[in-house]
């Protein structure tokens, strides 16, 4: 993890081949943007959540108060996966065709505190 005006991430597979890729830029003292990218053949295989859940974490030990995200309004596989891996996360339809998920630090952070499925 490196912390310069970013705070990333990679996944590799057993081969080193690197499968995944988050990111949280930095766009102020106290707030980033989330960018993910999950190789298509790894896709569904919970990679996306545990970089979610890595990255909330190293932004909040940051000071990261607030981190953001654009995602198309028909990508409905990640606007669960942000739900689920942010317990605190709205969701607002800024643009035509894009949400905007707008993610608190400031409580529980990460799949650790998500509520057990029933």
């Amino acid at each position: 993890m490196t912390r310069t005006d970013h705070l990333s991430l990679v996944a590799e597979a057993q081969d080193r081949d690197v499968v995944a890729v988050g990111s949280v830029l930095l766009d102020g003292k106290t707030s980033g943007e989330l960018v993910l990218l999950v190789e298509d053949r790894w896709q569904g295989k919970g990679i996306g959540s545990q970089l979610i859940d890595r990255l909330q974490i190293a932004s909040e030990a940051a000071g990261i108060t607030t981190i953001t995200a654009q995602v198309l309004t028909t990508n409905v596989r990640v606007h669960r996966i942000i739900a689920r891996a942010c317990p605190q996360v709205t969701f607002s339809t800024p643009d035509c065709g894009v949400v905007e998920a707008v993610i608190s630090l400031t409580g529980p952070v990460g799949s650790a505190h998500r509520p057990a499925a029933a």
